[in-house]
């Protein structure tokens, strides 16, 4: 039986690592070279965000998801934005399209929930306070966070949409239906 545990333990993590290279590559090989009328797009919608009228500002929005991944790296370097009205707009968007890489979410975060450091690693590790014995595995599937520990605890897997990413903070959303927010500390 702890045999067998072993075996379904080690090619869940197999199959977690596949998914997740596979993810990554998969955007790379996705991603549609941007022409110039698509960048003059991008910049006129991206101004939109800070329009006066809320309606102007749902319509960029709602334009620049529509413009798919092709956003993505435009949208990455104005995820810090002072406009905190546009930043947020920046990291919904991003979230929605949904290309996530990897990287984006490596390193130390402080979570709402559970209310401690969480240290995401690019191995596909995670684990609570260094000085904690929680710990397990993580990896991206469509837009969502996968979350198990080791050892693998009975019961479904908790999969977590990500409802915003921003540079150093991202949200998800629990089982539960809680909203966790993930604030970076250090990468």
């Amino acid at each position: 039986m702890l045999q067998m545990m072993k075996i379904s333990l080690t090619l869940f993590l197999l199959l977690s690592l596949t998914v997740s290279y596979a993810q990554e590559n998969k955007a790379k090989e996705t991603t549609k070279k941007v022409t110039a009328a698509d960048q003059k797009k991008m910049e006129s919608l991206f101004a939109l965000l800070g329009a006066d009228k809320a309606a102007d500002r749902r319509k960029a929005r709602k334009d620049l998801i529509a413009m798919g991944e092709i956003v993505v790296e435009f949208l990455k370097k104005h995820q810090d934005h002072e406009d905190p009205e546009i930043a947020n707009s920046v990291g919904i968007i991003l979230a929605t399209v949904g290309i996530y890489e990897i990287k984006d979410f490596i390193g130390e975060w402080y979570a709402t929930k559970p209310r401690c450091n969480v240290i995401m690693k690019a191995d596909g590790t995670w684990v609570f306070n260094p000085h904690t014995s929680i710990k397990g595995k993580w990896y991206l599937k469509d837009k969502s966070i996968v979350w198990t520990t080791i050892p693998v605890t009975p019961g479904p897997l908790d999969v977590n949409p990500i409802l915003l990413l921003k540079k150093n903070m991202f949200k998800i959303k629990e089982l539960d239906g809680e909203i966790t927010i993930f604030t970076r500390i250090k990468k």
